[in-house]
């Protein structure tokens, strides 16, 4: 290789630690003598990793009343905090769902003991347990989903005023509002949206019945059963999975065409597990920084 001597001045000499666009180059040539323009590097996007939640019944014992982060992998819990809520005492936990926009925590509280009329919406801090009251609901609730739009809704217990219907609720004041009865199966409602639009429904005990639900066109439509009661059902996106945690706290996954269950685990929670929320934050874009001229 032939080396010759540069025969002029070199200025302003940088070195970069990747191959340069043309655009970025052209930059460079445009901001002339002694104002060159040190190009941006793309920033590469970091995403988070998803998080489920989930929150135990209670069962009128305000201590056990946990929340506590679940491994969807083999259902272990970690990070358990006892629920409380400033002003009143937490008898049970209903349910509880994520937020899809941003990942907070809503769910259903009572605040009596034995009374289902008593059950207040709330959102929920999982790393202090405290939760912050909405309002109260004024009907027997029994599970949450959000609906990809935001809309929050839910469906009420088999007991009680209007039982097995489905509602819509409003975040800020816990306004609700009818959208259909539903009125199959017995106990043990629970509700969760899936990536195809449709809301999946699981009502009774011995035998619960599994359903799609069209919240647009009303139209319900049966899918099969499995044994024993559903307390809880979210979707995960990471895992293109359908979850759900029945009366014995076992966590499986469901399979959409048949209702089918397979077991995944079991949960350890102090009592009835009441929640699959299920949220994966949106990826951040780290702020740039320049690469340092080496000036010559």
């Amino acid at each position: 290789t032939n080396i010759s001597p540069f025969n002029g001045l070199m200025d302003e000499v940088e070195i970069f630690d990747r191959q340069l666009t043309q655009p970025e180059i052209q930059s460079i040539v445009n901001a002339g003598n002694g104002l060159c323009s040190t190009p941006t590097p793309t920033p590469t996007p970091s995403c988070g990793t998803e998080r489920a939640y989930g929150i135990s019944n209670g069962f009128n014992a305000p201590a056990d009343n946990t929340v506590y982060s679940i491994n969807l992998a083999n259902g272990g819990i970690s990070g358990v905090q006892t629920v409380t809520l400033p002003g009143f005492t937490v008898y049970s936990s209903q349910a509880m769902t994520a937020r899809p926009s941003d990942g907070v925590l809503f769910a259903i509280v009572q605040t009596a003991a034995s009374t289902s009329t008593a059950r207040r919406l709330v959102t929920i801090d999982p790393a202090t347990g405290v939760a912050t009251d909405i309002g109260s609901l004024g009907i027997n609730m029994a599970t949450l989903a959000f609906r990809a739009n935001g809309v929050l809704y839910g469906v009420t217990g088999n007991g009680g005023t209007n039982p097995e219907t489905l509602y819509t609720i409003n975040t800020t004041n816990a306004a609700i509002t009818l959208v259909t009865p539903l009125g199959n199966g017995a106990d043990g409602e629970t509700i969760a949206f899936h990536p195809n639009g449709l809301l999946y429904h699981s009502s009774g005990n011995g035998t619960a019945l599994f359903e799609s639900v069209n919240v647009d066109t009303f139209v319900v439509t049966p899918i099969g059963s499995a044994s024993s009661e559903m307390f809880a059902m979210g979707y995960s996106p990471a895992n293109s999975q359908l979850y759900g945690s029945d009366i014995g706290n076992l966590l499986f996954t469901i399979n959409i065409a048949t209702g089918a269950r397979t077991t995944v685990g079991t949960i350890p929670a102090v009592s009835d597990n009441r929640g699959l929320a299920i949220y994966t934050p949106p990826c951040s874009t780290p702020t740039p920084t320049p690469l340092a001229d080496l000036a010559i």
